[in-house]
């Protein structure tokens, strides 16, 4: 394996998680009974599993339509 050194090269930024962030924000301005929606199963269980994580309750249901909502229950 040839491995090159190579000098000043410069360090990209830290990417940040602002899917994380943007979700608390939007949960923190919800009320109970509000909800949203969202097209795909595995982003339903992704959002339900972050409002576990910041303390909220979530309950999802999948429509006729083919996309799910998610309403906040506690």
């Amino acid at each position: 394996m040839n491995v090159v050194i190579e000098k000043n090269i410069p360090l990209p930024p830290k990417k940040t998680r602002s899917m994380k962030s943007n979700f608390h924000s939007l949960l923190k301005s919800m009320s109970v009974g509000d909800s949203f929606a969202v097209k795909k199963n595995h982003e339903a269980n992704r959002a339900q599993a972050l409002a576990k994580y910041y303390g909220f309750k979530l309950t999802q249901r999948k429509l006729d339509d083919g996309t799910f909502r998610l309403w906040l229950i506690d």
